[in-house]
C-alpha cells in the first residue's frame, strides 16, 4: 500500500472511527470502514478512545467564563503560501486557522482553476475556515457535479467526504450551508446526489450521512442542539446506523460551547490528547453515549 493511499485511509477512517468508538468499548485501529454496515458488539462506553479522536491540548476546565484561545497571526501571507504548497491531504489545523479572510480571493480562484479532487482538498478545508457564500456554492457544486458514475479513488472520495465537513464549518455563519448539511442527514438525499461510484460501493452514501450529522455539530449553531434532539426520534433502523454520529455531533457542540469555536477549529482533526473526549464521555456526554450504546443493541431493526 503506497503512502498516498495510507493518507486517504487515515483521514477518511478518523471520523468513522470516532463514531464507532462511541458505541464500542473495543479499540479498533484507524482504517477504512467496512463495505457494508455491521452490527457492533453491545459493550460499555470506551474510557480511552483510539489515537486521533480527542482534540489536542484541551485547556484546563474553566470554573467561570468560557476558556479563551487565541491565534498568533502570521504576516506577509506566509500562511497562504504554506497552504498552497500543501499539495495533498488535509492541512494541519494550526495552519488553517492562520489563513485569513484576506486570503479568500486567491483561494476561491485557485479552487475554481483546480478540477483535480486531490489537489482541491487543502483548498476545500481553507475555504471551510474562511469562505463566504461563494465558497458555499463552490463546495456544493463539487458534491453535486455529475460524474456519470465514474469510480473515484479512496483519496478522491476522501476529498468529497471532507467537503461535507468543510460545509459544516461554513454553516456556523451561512444559512445555506447549514440547510445543506441538515438535508444530508437523509440517506435518500445522497443516493440521488452522489453521482460517483465508490470503492466502498453503497456504503459511501452512509458515510456522507455520517459526515452530514457531524457537520451539524461542527457548525456550533444554537439551533443545532435542538436538531440533534429531533434526530434522536428517528426510526430505530436509522438510529442503529447513525446514532453514534449524532452523539459525535453532540460532542462537537459541547466542545465549542465550553472552549469556543476558535479553539475547536485550531484543534479539530488533530491526533494526540485523549483527555477531552474522555472527560466529556464520563461527564457532560455520558447520557449521549449511553443512548448511542442503546441504539446498537441486538440486531438491526428492519
Amino acid at each position: 500500500m503506497n503512502w498516498q493511499i495510507r493518507i486517504a485511509l487515515s483521514v477518511i477512517g478518523l471520523a468513522v472511527v470516532v463514531a464507532a468508538l462511541v458505541v464500542t468499548g473495543r479499540s479498533r485501529p484507524p482504517g477504512p470502514p467496512p463495505v457494508a454496515p455491521k452490527a457492533m458488539p453491545d459493550t460499555p462506553l470506551p474510557e480511552d478512545p483510539a489515537p486521533g479522536i480527542g482534540l489536542e491540548g484541551a485547556p484546563a476546565k474553566d470554573t467561570g467564563a468560557k476558556a479563551r484561545f487565541t491565534i498568533q497571526e502570521e504576516t506577509d501571507q506566509k500562511a497562504l503560501k504554506r497552504l498552497l504548497s500543501h499539495v495533498r491531504g488535509r492541512p494541519p489545523s494550526m495552519l488553517l486557522v492562520k489563513v485569513s479572510a484576506a486570503d479568500r480571493e486567491p483561494l476561491l480562484q485557485r479552487y475554481a482553476e483546480t478540477r483535480d479532487l486531490v489537489k482541491q482538498r487543502p483548498l476545500t478545508w481553507a475555504l471551510g475556515y474562511v469562505g463566504d457564500e461563494r465558497a458555499v456554492e463552490a463546495l456544493k457544486e463539487t458534491l453535486s457535479r455529475d460524474r456519470a458514475k465514474k469510480e473515484v479513488s479512496l483519496e478522491e472520495e476522501a476529498a468529497l467526504l471532507e467537503t461535507v465537513l468543510a460545509l459544516g464549518f461554513l454553516a456556523s455563519h451561512n444559512d445555506d450551508a447549514y440547510r445543506f448539511v441538515r438535508q444530508g442527514v437523509d440517506l435518500d438525499r445522497w443516493q440521488g446526489l452522489r453521482t460517483w461510484a465508490s470503492p466502498r460501493r453503497d456504503f459511501s452514501s452512509n458515510m456522507l450521512v455520517y459526515y452530514s450529522l457531524q457537520a451539524i455539530g461542527i457548525s456550533g449553531r444554537p439551533e443545532a442542539r435542538e436538531e440533534l434532539l429531533k434526530l434522536k426520534e428517528r426510526p430505530p433502523g436509522y438510529l442503529y446506523d447513525f446514532g453514534s454520529s449524532i452523539a459525535q455531533a453532540a460532542f462537537h457542540l459541547d466542545v465549542i460551547d465550553e472552549h469556543g469555536m476558535d479553539y475547536f477549529r485550531a484543534h479539530y482533526f488533530t491526533p494526540g490528547d485523549r483527555s477531552l473526549y474522555k472527560t466529556w464521555a464520563s461527564g457532560r456526554g455520558r447520557e449521549w453515549v449511553a443512548w448511542a450504546n442503546a441504539t446498537r443493541r441486538g440486531k438491526r431493526p428492519e
